[in-house]
């Protein structure tokens, strides 16, 4: 993998993490939504008496249920982004990772950084290349 893929990864590593978290949030309201619709259908209930006073519709299932299958694919696809960067980390060791923290995660500037471990700005620099490269050799079986 080479270093430009390799930093794009890592800058997109906190978007996938939200995302992947808000997925996780909508499809446990989605299955909310199925399971309270299912049950007042179940029970003979009228289709417009939700609890909420929300009317239902004869799609609103269908539509949930679409809605949960694109849900999913979204989550799997910041799943397997998430999971690439966090086998790749663990080929790092501590000081390492969190150099890559401290710049992509928290997005401190590289000046912040250097007076945070005592170092100066081009080592810094230098450092953050060395971990991108480090890890532009890892074996195929741990990147995409």
């Amino acid at each position: 993998m080479i270093e430009k893929d390799i930093d794009l990864l890592l800058k997109q590593f906190k978007s996938h993490v939200n995302s992947l978290m808000n997925c996780e949030d909508e499809l446990v309201d989605i299955k909310y939504q199925l399971r309270g619709i299912k049950k007042i259908k179940s029970q003979g209930t009228c289709e417009e008496a939700q609890p909420d006073g929300t009317k239902i519709y004869k799609n609103t299932i269908i539509t949930l249920e679409e809605k949960l299958q694109q849900v999913r694919q979204e989550r799997n696809y910041h799943l397997f982004a998430v999971r690439q960067v966090m086998r790749m980390l663990q080929l790092l060791n501590e000081d390492e990772v969190e150099l890559l923290e401290l710049y992509y995660w928290d997005e401190l500037p590289i000046r912040v950084i250097g007076s945070r471990l005592s170092y100066s700005k081009s080592e810094v620099q230098r450092q953050i290349d060395e971990v991108k490269e480090k890890l532009g050799h890892v074996p195929k079986k741990f990147s995409v």
